[in-house]
């Protein structure tokens, strides 16, 4: 994981983000505080849109394209599992609990956006929804919350760095009616 990623986890912030922060000091009024502004809302609404085009792949072309979002070193750290380092590594093992029933589909919606002050660090928050068949072959649902931490690249993509899914319970009987998670 690399330092700047590791210090955002740690400390549980972005720096610059949130109203009432030190970029809040400039006098009211001052042009330069309402482009920052104006600037920071346009970069959160780009990371939602990059969250959201993510989950319509998944929808669109399936499970298998859901590791596409990922920065080649990203990672997913989920209950019970550990963490899964590298693209190549997060599509085999996706592809693996596809092929075993464990996922048969995977929804996702970002509630919120944050996003660096300097524009290259963000994070989505949501919630998720994983439809699968346990090993009695019951269909079942697993809904949690999610926390994608993002880092744009150099080409000015948002690829996600570190993905951590925190389930809300056991996994229930039955399925969810498609789209459960739409708006």
């Amino acid at each position: 994981m690399r330092p700047r990623v590791l210090a955002f986890v740690l400390l549980g912030l972005l720096p610059g983000c949130g109203a009432g922060g030190p970029e809040s000091s400039a006098p009211e009024g001052d042009p330069s505080t309402s482009e920052d502004l104006a600037q920071s809302e346009m970069l959160k609404l780009e990371l939602m849109l990059a969250d959201r085009r993510s989950a319509t792949l998944v929808q669109r072309s399936g499970p298998s394209s859901w590791s596409a979002a990922f920065a080649p070193d990203g990672s997913l750290i989920r209950d019970g599992v550990g963490e899964i380092q590298g693209r190549d590594a997060l599509h085999e093992a996706f592809m693996s609990d596809i092929q075993s029933g464990a996922v048969a589909a995977l929804e996702w919606l970002p509630d919120r956006a944050e996003v660096s002050r300097d524009g290259v660090l963000g994070y989505t928050v949501g919630q998720y929804a994983t439809l699968g068949v346990d090993s009695a072959g019951v269909r079942t649902v697993e809904r949690g919350t999610y926390v994608r931490i993002w880092e744009r690249q150099p080409d000015g993509e948002w690829k996600v760095d570190i993905e951590i899914r925190t389930p809300t319970g056991e996994p229930e009987a039955d399925t969810p009616p498609a789209g459960e998670l739409e708006p």
